[in-house]
């Protein structure tokens, strides 16, 4: 009969079975999602308790190990009575109590205890005051745990009580069995010195305590999640209706940014293939202009200094050699393109050799003499007698160094100075600089100057003539030698120019010597 009425209300009153099942599904759900929350609850404050409990043995171990040590070599006094000795620190077991005690007074809820079955004799309370700390005492004594946990009632507040043991380190020994009044004298590395007990409150429906009044929370919070289930399930269709259509525009999206990375990726190949054009290009126009730049310039020598003879009229000879320095500067400005197209593509090789970086200088100095003269700059050099030699590029080097000298002697006007000075830095590094009294740059210029074909004086009726790659070139020659170059400046206060080279490609008098 019972199962015939059964049937009976399931296959005429569907909405009541429906209803049935939908409340027994309820309280399942809310008694797994009580469940859940209260194991939650249980292990968040678990691990709260933990935490507090470690961040305080961090600060005991470092105190006692570290700043104790240190102060018992100053000959301060560690004491329990230091409130009353001037210029005295506390025990680390009396730091430890007293910053439990403030932390617990400023919290909400809960406290710290340190404990011991051995108390110094002014602890008044430093053993154990209720049945938890008994059962944490023996437990860890005894070898049983590393740590104690229960959930107990106190005064009707249901409350997590977690103890972990206080072990004897080597810089707690020799205090403990040396300090006068100590209870015990006999420890060792490794003992239990006592507990640390945290005590943190838990709502009252996750206690342990029973009861009416109890039970009826518990429907009240089994009522509460089943509204905010049903609330949930709500939210949740809403949210899927939201990223479903999130998934539908970002489809879209993702689509339109595939096409415009494969639209990327052809320019970024587009614009590789037409660099490389371009450095080819540059590279075979330099050197089918270098023969016949070689052709002019030999010839135009050999007019100057009448090697087939006097020519008829001097002016002639004058014109050779505008003809000779103007094939000159155009050579070197070809070579310079050379070199950069062959830095930006990897291709240049700079193999080193041993210099004499005076040497290297007054070189650079002799080829510029000239130039110095005529706009009447005075030019000094001030070498350190013990500069070690150096190894790198000697093409290199010489050309960052004839740049940076004949840019100096460019910039600055008549009766003005140009000092190139090289020395060790305090690392050990070499620093070659080059100082001039020139016009000087901004910030904003020197950042120009850097860039390479850019000229801070860039129009076609400017005052200097230049490519405006010299100082890139020397940049990028002295970083392949692992150094850099730094330049400090400031309008109508000339600019100081310094190379840096790494310690590392100096030769000391052992080396050499080896």
């Amino acid at each position: 009969m019972l199962k015939k009425n059964l049937f009976y209300a399931a296959t005429y009153r569907p909405v009541i079975t429906v209803s049935v099942l939908a409340l027994l599904t309820a309280a399942i759900v809310a008694y797994q999602v009580v469940s859940i929350v209260d194991g939650t609850r249980r292990a968040t404050a678990l691990e709260a308790a933990i935490s507090y409990s470690r961040a305080i043995s961090s600060i005991r171990n470092y105190y006692s190990s570290v700043v104790v040590p240190r102060a018992r070599a100053a000959g301060t006094k560690v004491t329990h009575e230091y409130h009353d000795l001037d210029g005295a620190i506390p025990l680390p077991a009396t730091l430890t109590i007293e910053l439990g005690e403030s932390v617990s007074r400023t919290s909400s809820g809960g406290d710290f205890r340190l404990l011991s079955s051995y108390p110094f004799p002014w602890r008044t309370e430093g053993g154990a005051q209720d049945n938890f700390e008994s059962a944490a005492l023996t437990a860890v004594e005894g070898g049983q745990a590393e740590d104690f946990v229960q959930v107990v009632d106190h005064d009707g507040q249901a409350e997590l009580r977690y103890a972990q043991a206080v072990r004897m380190k080597a810089s707690c020994v020799a205090c403990h069995n040396s300090y006068p009044e100590s209870p015990r004298i006999d420890w060792k590395v490794g003992d239990v010195r006592g507990i640390q007990s945290v005590r943190v409150p838990l709502p009252d429906f996750l206690g342990t305590s029973g009861g009416a009044s109890n039970t009826s929370s518990i429907l009240e919070q089994f009522a509460a999640i089943i509204a905010v289930l049903l609330a949930a399930l709500a939210l949740i269709g809403s949210l899927l209706y939201g990223m479903k259509i999130l998934v539908t525009r970002q489809n879209r999206l993702i689509k339109i940014a595939q096409k415009r990375n494969r639209k990327l990726a052809a320019a970024k190949v587009e614009a590789e293939s037409a660099n490389r054009m371009k450095s080819d290009f540059l590279t075979n126009m330099s050197h089918e202009l270098r023969t016949p730049l070689n052709a002019v310039i030999g010839f135009s020598d050999a007019i100057r200094n009448n090697i087939a003879g006097p020519i008829g009229d001097p002016q002639y000879t004058e014109y050779a050699q505008h003809i000779n320095e103007s094939g000159n500067q155009l050579l070197t400005i070809i070579e310079g393109i050379l070199d950069l197209t062959k830095i930006e593509s990897g291709e240049l090789q700079l193999p080193d050799e041993q210099i004499d970086i005076a040497a290297t200088v007054i070189q650079c100095l002799a080829m510029l003499e000239d130039e110095a003269t005529r706009k009447t700059v005075r030019v000094q050099f001030d070498p350190h007698s013990d500069l070690p030699s150096l190894r790198a590029n000697q093409r290199a080097i010489r050309q960052v160094l004839h740049n940076l000298v004949d840019n100096a002697i460019k910039f600055t006007p008549a009766g003005g100075n140009v000092t190139i000075s090289a020395q060790l830095a305090a690392d050990g590094a070499l620093q070659i600089t080059v100082l001039d009294t020139g016009l000087g740059m901004s910030s904003e210029e020197i950042e120009i100057a850097k860039k390479p074909f850019a000229q801070v004086d860039g129009g076609l009726n400017r005052k200097f003539e230049g490519t405006g790659m010299g100082l890139h070139i020397c940049n990028k020659f002295v970083e392949l030698h692992g150094g850099h170059l730094t330049i400090e400046s400031a309008p109508g206060a000339g600019t100081s120019v310094t190379i840096i080279l790494p310690s590392e490609r100096l030769r000391t008098d052992v080396d050499a010597a080896a």
